[in-house]
């Protein structure tokens, strides 16, 4: 009871001038009516004097109107335009972002040495419950290193910063060891970024699992005082949507080694072929094509492989003997050869297709395979490359598979010509990058 009187006193208090204003009209109105002698000079004098009260009514409220009005408008620019110190903060860490990850993570890099190393048990997480992570990191080679190093404080000798990446190798190479996935690929760039991140969750329907960390790389100070930001991309769809357009880009042109596999017949040597026919030929690219012979006109039965080389006029064959194809006897050192020349060109070469990395190859020579290991462990060559989809019967192809810098596309005779446009636009924006960066 005494709390509704309390509130009835604050009302009227509140309310005052108007409660004033209508008891006065209330009381002149009834005099006017009831008292002879309440005249009308009286009667003009009283209601001049409620119209008074009335009139500071209206401007105490519109007066209070209008402080409502800034403060929502001091309040929307504030919203709109945050402060930079209180956008901007030197505290943030990745973890949370990483441990709540649904599908997808895509990550910039320096070396990338610090993010395996402090959340190597979060990525093993992640990858254990069949999260995919797409990370560009900058090639590790003594140029880039040289520019990192200028621009970095306390890691300010290149040779220490290539040593940074060849750490962070190892340290993923042991992460993709202990997961066995293939969902982990690792391009290198060969440039050294502005700016760091981690972006969860892009293509997620719920856009509350779309966020980002952004940190920026800054000139000669220390990554404790190295400017980063969140971005919520349920709240700033606009900039979540820009930099991750931005990591697309950037992967894009970054040097790659993709392997394309699929079922027998589903035309992998012909995609390869096509893919051939219409790149632009230039010093800086080598391809070797395995294509099947048939003895008969319905290409039922196969006969052979005649083996086509861009550093060769004439073409080589394999012949089946005894159940198995080989080499005739001009090409007997066929796939030796092929790697030899490989690994004495890695310098000048940098892009290489290859058809294909299957049983034959490695079954023949040896040194081809080690050729393929020294190009998984070469991040400035972008290679292109089918492979046999029965890794059964051959560790080493589920290991090339399995490797931090591959990534394995499935070919199918549905989905020939989406792969043909995927895969001419990879090497479209690799061609690009070459033309573009040579420290020679």
């Amino acid at each position: 009871m005494l709390q509704r009187i309390k509130l009835v006193f604050i009302w009227l208090w509140t309310n005052i001038d108007p409660v004033i204003a209508l008891a006065a009209a209330v009381i002149c109105s009834y005099l006017g009516l009831t008292d002879d002698q309440f005249d009308g000079r009286t009667l003009s004098a009283a209601t001049l004097g409620v119209l008074s009260i009335l009139a500071f009514t209206l401007i105490r409220e519109r007066h209070g109107r209008d402080q409502v009005r800034k403060s929502l408008d001091q309040i929307t620019i504030y919203t709109q335009e945050p402060e930079a110190d209180s956008f901007f903060n030197a505290n943030i860490d990745e973890s949370d972002i990483i441990n709540d990850a649904s599908h997808d993570l895509l990550i910039t890099q320096e070396t990338g040495n610090l993010i395996a190393e402090r959340h190597r048990e979060s990525i093993i997480k992640f990858l254990d419950k069949g999260g995919r992570i797409q990370m560009v990191a900058t090639t590790p080679d003594l140029y880039t290193a040289s520019l990192m190093a200028l621009r970095n404080d306390n890691l300010n000798k290149p040779d220490y910063l290539v040593a940074r990446s060849n750490t962070f190798m190892a340290q993923i190479s042991d992460i993709c060891q202990r997961v066995n996935t293939e969902k982990l690929t690792v391009r290198y760039c060969p440039y050294p970024v502005s700016t760091t991140s981690v972006i969860a969750d892009p293509g997620h329907s719920d856009t509350s699992k779309h966020k980002a960390i952004v940190r920026d790389a800054g000139f000669r100070i220390s990554y404790e005082s190295k400017l980063a930001y969140n971005v919520l991309g349920s709240q700033s769809p606009r900039i979540y949507r820009h930099i991750s357009s931005e990591f697309r880009k950037l992967y894009m042109a970054s040097s790659k080694f993709i392997l394309l596999t699929g079922e027998p017949r589903t035309g992998k040597t012909t995609l390869m072929e096509t893919i051939i026919r219409n790149l632009n030929d230039n010093e800086y690219i080598f391809w070797v094509l395995t294509k099947a012979e048939h003895s008969d006109t319905e290409r039922k039965t196969r006969s052979g492989f005649s083996v086509h080389q861009k550093n060769r006029q004439t073409v080589q064959y394999l012949r089946k003997h005894d159940g198995q194809y080989r080499a005739q006897e001009q090409a007997v050192d066929l796939w030796d050869n092929i790697a030899d020349y490989i690994l004495e060109n890695l310098q000048g070469i940098r892009l290489i297709l290859i058809d294909e990395i299957g049983h034959l190859q490695i079954r023949d020579s040896s040194r081809f395979l080690n050729a393929i290991h020294r190009l998984l462990d070469e991040p400035s060559i972008t290679v292109l490359a089918t492979i046999t989809a029965d890794d059964d019967a051959a560790r080493s192809l589920s290991a090339i598979k399995r490797h931090y810098r591959t990534e394995t596309l499935y070919l199918s005779r549905e989905n020939r010509q989406e792969m043909l446009a995927k895969l001419e636009s990879e090497l479209e924006h690799a061609q690009r990058t070459i033309r573009l960066v040579s420290h020679d």
